[in-house]
């Protein structure tokens, strides 16, 4: 029960913020860059929930820029919670920004029609084993009446598939005041395949040669003792 009520502020508290900072004019096409059946994992950090090391999103499906997903944390016994499932417009507002946006949006861009939350910066990034280019946005700068009601931090996601990548995201109970944080990183997702870099070509190789060496000075002494 504690797990859904921290988890449902904040939902609330982005959903809140995105609603505040946004308004009905676009001139942008967003398009969704998940498909049905792609995953991704994360380690994330939630106050108040001690026990929850990991989560895992199934994307369930895709139907024009609408996106079905369910998500689950993984527990430090390894178990996993039961999946919660939530729907979302990738072309319009929702509360799950952090696991989604439109694909491919560049510096500038509005994450959804007519935000005043825009793109920061474009910058590149390792993810996931991988070298990406990926998209920031930092929302702490932006004002409204009760700031103290919206989170503030800052988010990562992958330009060309718009999933969340990187998020430190810090909340304020509106009525108690008290602070929480929600914190991830990626880690795995079947949207990519990790790099096979140069420094794990140079440890394989590395590896191979003293497989190779190894065998050749045991083959030398078996010689020996044959003759001996």
């Amino acid at each position: 029960m504690r797990k859904r009520i921290v988890t449902a502020l904040a939902i609330l508290a982005m959903f809140l913020f995105v609603t505040a900072t946004c308004n009905s004019a676009s001139g942008t096409t967003y398009a969704v860059g998940v498909k049905a059946g792609d995953t991704a994992d994360y380690t994330i950090s939630i106050t108040g929930e001690p026990n929850s090391t990991a989560a895992h999103v199934y994307f369930c499906s895709v139907v024009g820029t609408t996106v079905t997903l369910n998500a689950s944390l993984i527990l430090k016994n390894g178990s996993h919670s039961k999946p919660e499932q939530y729907t979302c417009d990738v072309a319009a507002d929702h509360d799950l920004m952090w696991y989604l946006i439109p694909s491919n949006l560049t510096t500038n861009d509005p994450i959804h029609p007519g935000c005043e939350m825009k793109i920061n910066k474009t910058e590149p990034m390792t993810v996931a084993g991988a070298s990406r280019t990926v998209v920031y946005l930092n929302y702490t700068s932006l004002h409204s009446p009760f700031p103290y009601y919206y989170p503030t931090g800052g988010i990562w996601w992958d330009r060309q598939t718009g999933i969340g990548v990187k998020a430190t995201i810090r909340n304020v109970n509106p009525l108690t005041l008290a602070v929480s944080w929600f914190n991830y990183t990626l880690t795995s997702t079947s949207l990519w395949s990790p790099d096979f870099s140069t420094t794990t070509i140079l440890l394989v190789g590395a590896v191979a040669l003293i497989v190779i060496i190894a065998t050749v000075v045991l083959l030398r002494k078996r010689h020996r003792k044959g003759h001996g």
